[in-house]
């Protein structure tokens, strides 16, 4: 009796040391609301992957990810939280009204770079890699080779600049208060 005793108790001591990965990991998170500008805490548990949907066409993959939304609407964001026994997903209703934010595009059509540097007010917003191949697309749906979308700018005037990989500025410029959206407002690089 004493040995069964034991070996229970070694197996209460063992099993409270089981490691997280034996565990299903649960999706969960929450998110701040400001004005179109959403940041989300993502309190999962037990994953080591995650893939957000906006329902805005835009995805992710990092942990705590920031979007922002141009258009006032209602969105359902979604989280699949994935670990080594699998993956959940949950979902929440978010309500944009009078986003502060817009959205702005920049396009590369020139073959001879393929990597250039947009800066915003003279801070780097991100890297432009690739050249954009017509695929009949709007310019606003996707970030995809050639062509670079950024969500976070406020309703003010904005000085752009665009340097090679080498270095050298292709383009300055100014972005308009008036300019909203990417279909008709673009910069390409050269």
């Amino acid at each position: 009796m004493k040995k069964l005793i034991l070996a229970l108790i070694a197996v209460i001591i063992n099993c409270s040391a089981c490691d997280s990965e034996l565990i299903f990991p649960e999706a969960e998170f929450s998110v701040s609301n400001y004005s179109g500008r959403i940041e989300i805490e993502n309190t999962s548990r037990y994953a080591t992957e995650y893939k957000w949907d906006f329902g805005n066409g835009e995805t992710s993959e990092e942990k705590e990810p920031m979007v922002y939304y141009t258009d006032s609407g209602t969105y359902t964001i979604k989280l699949t939280a994935k670990g080594k026994t699998g993956e959940t997903t949950i979902s929440r209703e978010i309500n944009v009204t009078n986003s502060s934010y817009r959205q702005f595009g920049f396009v590369n059509f020139d073959s001879r770079f393929n990597e250039h540097s947009i800066l915003l007010d003279g801070e780097e917003i991100g890297t432009l890699k690739g050249v954009y191949k017509n695929t009949g697309l709007i310019y606003c749906l996707v970030n995809e080779d050639g062509r670079l979308n950024y969500y976070g700018l406020k309703n003010k005037d904005y000085t752009f600049t665009i340097k090679r990989s080498d270095g050298k500025v292709t383009r300055t410029g100014t972005i308009s208060k008036s300019e909203k959206g990417c279909g008709p407002f673009y910069r390409t690089v050269q």
